[in-house]
C-alpha cells in the first residue's frame, strides 16, 4: 500500500467518526500527499466529498483546500477537470483568489 492510499484510507475512517471534522489545513496535508503520488482521481474524489461536505462547514472555511487543488491539477494539465473543479468551487460560493487564476491561465495551452 502507497503512503497517499493509507492516508486516504486514514482520512476516509476518521470523516465516518462522529468527532471527527476535517478542516482546510487537514485536506490542504491529504491533497499535498495525493498530488506528490501523483494520485489525481483521488484529489478529485477528496475534492468532490468536501464540496459536499462543505455545507456543513462552510465554503469559505475551506478556501485554501479548493485553491490547492486547481492548482495542482492545472499544473498536471488535467484542464478539463481543474475547470470542472473551478466552477464548483465558484457554485458553492467560496471566493477564488489571483494566484488560482493565473495557475489555470497560465496554463492553458494557448
Amino acid at each position: 500500500m502507497e503512503d497517499s492510499d493509507a492516508s486516504l484510507s486514514l482520512f476516509r475512517w476518521a470523516k465516518r467518526q462522529p468527532w471527527y471534522k476535517p478542516n482546510d489545513a487537514c485536506y490542504i496535508t491529504l491533497f499535498d500527499k495525493l498530488n506528490q503520488s501523483r494520485d489525481f482521481d483521488g484529489i478529485q474524489s477528496v475534492f468532490d466529498d468536501m464540496v459536499l461536505d462543505s455545507g456543513e462547514n462552510g465554503a469559505s472555511s475551506l478556501f485554501n483546500a479548493y485553491n490547492r487543488v486547481i492548482q495542482y491539477l492545472a499544473k498536471a494539465e488535467k484542464f478539463e477537470v481543474a475547470f470542472c473543479c473551478f466552477k464548483k468551487i465558484q457554485e458553492s460560493g467560496c471566493i477564488v483568489d489571483t494566484g488560482t487564476y493565473n495557475s489555470l491561465y497560465h496554463r492553458v495551452p494557448k
